[in-house]
């Protein structure tokens, strides 16, 4: 510890002789009287951080020797100056003691160890435990090892096969040799595994392998059944699959976890920061909406209590009253569904495509389309997904559809009287434009040469 603080109001030092004897005096009485006007330093003697004292590496205990009245027992910092001015309580040294304490103190108070805290946060108590809980894992380990050592003896001498030295070795370096990637490894172990099981129910196949079967089975259905019927390989059956392939329960009308979903991800799109422009890209959260009819066999049930088409109130009492007034005396039998329109959802810049709602239908009306389209325009727009046209193909039922719309431009109509746009319901402030299925127009132009045999001139 250096003296020059406490030399303030001091006289430069001379040679000691008989005639600097008093000014030697005055200087040690001087010191004497600066060194009284300090306080000794207390340490960190917060009672609440006593936990943390035995494993905090920046200080060290005392345990007052000298009887000093400011404390009975505290924790000092290895650089701690002893001495302070009567204004501070602790010196600049030990008050940097009180984040770590503090640290320390909390992770003691907790009830259960993080896996990952380091160890030099940890009290000697819970250090105690994590070496006890290590070495506990480390006995399992090596017993794991051991029963699964004498498992492995066991099964090569009851199922093992004996062969030649000569052949061992060619296996030995063909093993060595090859660059099998882990999905290859499973997928000739399951091979081998379903080929010695004697009920084809009882495999059970791994995850890896049904994500598999069911991307071939989703690609190409007559495909898979081919591969399974050859017996080359062994895959999973069709009905397997169904019940992955059909965890949620299918339901008619407007996906709404579909919906939940994509809105997240639209969501997460447009709150990132373009790297590029350093803005948020707004512009990812405008979609597309896709209409079209898909026939479908009627011996099929898309609901398990209901294989019938469901109608709307309205149009329900509008087909009683209509056959009613045709035949009085019949009975009304549910409309057996034929077709089922499917709404698609694609982002205009985002790259996310989904299939949103799906109807079943006998004989499609524009009424109905009017009726299903605003509903699922309307869940789009409610979770975040902006709507900026409807894109269908031009059967009449569409058309007619189109022209139930009011045009968003009275002020210039249209001379031919075409609806290509109206205000949005679900978002005033926008428009919502419609547009005919382009590739269907591409299609129907190459048709129409087709069929007008323009090849024969």
């Amino acid at each position: 510890m250096s003296i020059d603080p406490y030399l303030t109001e001091t006289l430069p030092p001379l040679p000691l002789d008989a005639s600097t004897v008093d000014y030697f005096v005055d200087r040690v009485v001087t010191i004497v009287n600066n060194v009284r006007k300090m306080e000794i330093c207390p340490g960190y003697d917060d009672e609440k951080y006593q936990v943390a004292w035995p494993v905090c590496p920046f200080g060290e205990k005392d345990t007052n020797p000298y009887r000093e009245c400011r404390y009975s027992e505290t924790f000092r910092s290895h650089t701690c100056l002893r001495l302070v001015g009567k204004k501070k309580w602790r010196c600049s040294e030990c008050a940097k003691l009180y984040k770590p304490l503090k640290r320390r103190t909390a992770a003691a108070a907790m009830e259960t160890r993080k896996s990952k805290t380091a160890n030099k946060y940890l009290t000697e108590s819970k250090m105690l435990i994590k070496l006890q809980e290590q070495r506990q894992e480390l006995d399992k380990a090596r017993k794991k090892i051991v029963r699964l050592h004498s498992k492995m003896e066991v099964m090569i001498k009851k199922e093992g096969i004996a062969v030649e030295q000569s052949m061992s070795d060619a296996l030995s370096e063909i093993l060595s040799d090859s660059k099998i990637t882990p999905a290859q490894s499973i997928f000739m172990q399951q091979q081998i595994k379903a080929s010695q099981v004697e009920k084809s129910s009882s495999m059970r196949w791994h995850p890896t392998m049904l994500r598999l079967a069911l991307a071939v089975h989703l690609t190409s259905p007559s495909a898979y059944e081919l591969l399974r019927d050859t017996g080359m390989v062994k895959l999973p059956s069709s009905r397997t699959l169904f019940e992955y392939s059909h965890a949620n329960r299918i339901k008619e009308g407007i996906d709404a976890v579909v919906i939940e979903k994509l809105s997240a991800r639209v969501t997460k799109l447009t709150e990132e920061i373009n790297p590029t422009t350093k803005v948020q890209d707004k512009h990812k959260k405008y979609h597309i909406l896709m209409a079209d009819e898909m026939y479908i066999s009627q011996n099929l049930i898309f609901q398990k209590t209901s294989g019938f088409t469901s109608l709307d109130d309205i149009d329900s009492e509008i087909r009683n009253l209509e056959a009613h007034l045709d035949n009085p005396e019949k009975e009304l039998d549910p409309v057996m569904a034929s077709k089922i329109m499917v709404y698609m959802v694609k982002g205009v810049s985002n790259g996310q495509k989904e299939v949103v709602a799906t109807y079943a239908s006998a004989n499609l009306s524009a009424t109905q389309m009017y009726s299903w389209t605003w509903k699922v325009i309307g869940a789009l727009e409610r979770s975040g997904i902006a709507v900026a046209a409807f894109v269908c193909d031009g059967s009449s039922t569409n058309r007619a559809f189109i022209k139930k719309h009011k045009p968003c431009n009275d002020t210039h109509p249209n001379e031919n009287g075409v609806v290509y746009c109206t205000l949005n319901k679900c978002a005033r402030e926008r428009k919502l434009f419609f547009i005919s299925d382009v590739p269907h127009l591409l299609k129907t132009i190459r048709n129409c040469f087709l069929n007008s045999r323009w090849d024969k001139f």
